[in-house]
């Protein structure tokens, strides 16, 4: 979690503004691939700022100009890419399923399994990754934001905060949204957001077995059993991000390569 990478996505997860340096961050990790195919003055230009502030930026992440900037992404990029290789071993889906039913002997491992897939199928036919909801629940993403980014398949997270100004401004037609609202209190306090995630097709919404989704036919439901403690559901969401990746990786990211 020390790369180029996971920097500019605290950047872009911890700007509520939408700042010069949010658009900036933003745009490197949406090019991260191609990043070398653009001049200084021509990045300037996408990301709706001058040179200058380019500069401050790459300074900013410890990297005297551009140049160094474009090297510091590739060893970034080779570096996670050699880590990934190795962590993502077969087995691994196994051993996080593992866990997952220490913390919820009822859940349907069988499901949850196909569900994974149908999520990563709808995810590799589009452009991005949107992770919409509270705080803590997006921070838990990070790691999988980072490697599906690694991946060649950009993830950003919105905060789901009080106003709905906000929450849906980031969300483009060509990305996938994954909502987590354990508790659906997403949904029951503010009522008008149902009207805004029920124009969503591409969508996976993370809540309890109480959660009410009749709402939503076209959302891919994944349920967590009601539970006394919920900090389990904390586990369970950095858990699921996990077998997100390591099934994207197994069977997206290698046929690529």
């Amino acid at each position: 979690m020390n790369s180029l990478i996971a920097l500019l996505c605290i950047i872009i997860n911890s700007s509520f503004t939408k700042d010069t340096d949010y658009r900036i961050a933003l745009f490197v990790i949406e090019h991260l691939y191609d990043i070398h195919k653009y001049t200084l003055n021509e990045m300037a230009e996408k990301c709706y700022t001058s040179v200058p502030t380019l500069k401050k930026f790459f300074r900013m992440l410890g990297d005297k100009d551009f140049s160094m900037f474009r090297f510091h992404i590739n060893n970034s990029i080779s570096i996670r890419t050699g880590q990934m290789s190795t962590r993502n071993i077969a087995g691994k889906y196994q051993e996080t399923e593992k866990l997952i039913q220490r913390f919820y002997p009822s859940l349907d491992l069988a499901h949850l399994k196909n569900t994974v897939q149908t999520i990563n199928e709808r995810i590799s036919s589009l452009n991005r990754v949107v992770i919409l909801g509270a705080a803590y629940p997006n921070a838990l993403a990070v790691n999988y934001q980072e490697d599906m980014i690694i991946m060649q398949k950009p993830v950003i997270t919105e905060p789901a905060i009080s106003s709905l100004t906000n929450d849906f401004d980031e969300i483009r037609e060509d990305d996938f949204v994954i909502l987590t609202t354990i508790s659906g209190s997403f949904f029951s306090i503010y009522p008008k957001r149902h009207e805004e995630v029920a124009k969503l097709k591409n969508i996976a919404i993370i809540t309890s077995e109480s959660t009410d989704l009749s709402a939503f036919p076209d959302a891919i439901d994944v349920r967590i059993p009601v539970s006394v403690d919920d900090e389990l559901y904390n586990y369970f969401l950095m858990s699921f991000f996990q077998l997100l990746k390591t099934d994207y990786y197994q069977n997206y990211s290698l046929s690529k390569n």
